[in-house]
């Protein structure tokens, strides 16, 4: 099993991703050939939700949490 498939299996959970100079959490919609893509909130509320491409090269974890 690699990166990908593993990850499929949490499609519609909360993750967090983490870059090596930036953080992500947010709704986990897919999962692709060396990229994801996550509906990531604005803390402040202000801005809609955005759907966030990240590229398998650059990250460096990703966390799913529990009971979400």
């Amino acid at each position: 099993m690699n990166f990908a498939q593993s990850l499929a299996s949490y499609i519609g959970r909360t993750v967090e991703v983490f870059q090596a100079n930036s953080y992500l959490e947010g709704q986990l919609l897919s999962v692709n050939d060396g990229y994801i893509v996550v509906r990531v909130v604005n803390p402040s509320y202000q801005l809609p939700p955005a759907d966030t491409t990240v590229l398998f090269p650059n990250i460096q974890f990703v966390r799913v949490l529990v009971g979400t």
